[in-house]
């Protein structure tokens, strides 16, 4: 009986251990920061990614008449399995425009960044907005 005992705690402990790294993952907080209206051959943007366990990597994707045009424009040095704590927010600068994406052409567009925490749960948390292209 005490051996039954033993081994039900030892596996309600191994349980226990995935079920803590999943419930303390948390979300990613995206910002742009001065977001577009409009983008053109070459035009510069800025996200602040915030996650206290750290970025496994950020991706822009431009959407234009139903075809995709997506860049891994961050990604971290490692990917944590057992997070790590306090880590700093991403700040990244890119160019998104024509030069970037040749198919690109002049009309609606939608950019959608995504970021993926770098923790047990590895949640993506997107943004989206809707630009015009003007490559004249």
């Amino acid at each position: 009986m005490k051996a039954i005992l033993t081994i039900v705690v030892i596996i309600l402990a191994l349980c226990a251990i995935p079920l803590v790294y999943l419930v303390s993952s948390n979300e990613t907080v995206l910002k742009l920061e001065n977001p577009p209206k409009v983008i053109a051959f070459q035009t510069p943007i800025t996200v602040r990614a915030e996650n206290s366990h750290g970025i496994r990597w950020i991706t822009l994707a431009i959407t234009q008449d139903g075809k995709t045009s997506e860049n891994r424009i961050a990604q971290a040095k490692e990917q944590a399995i057992f997070p790590k704590r306090n880590e700093p927010p991403v700040i990244v600068r890119t160019t998104v425009g024509k030069q970037s994406t040749p198919s690109l052409h002049d009309g609606k567009a939608k950019i959608t960044i995504t970021a993926v925490s770098n923790d047990f749960r590895g949640k993506s948390t997107s943004v989206s907005l809707d630009v015009d292209v003007m490559t004249e």
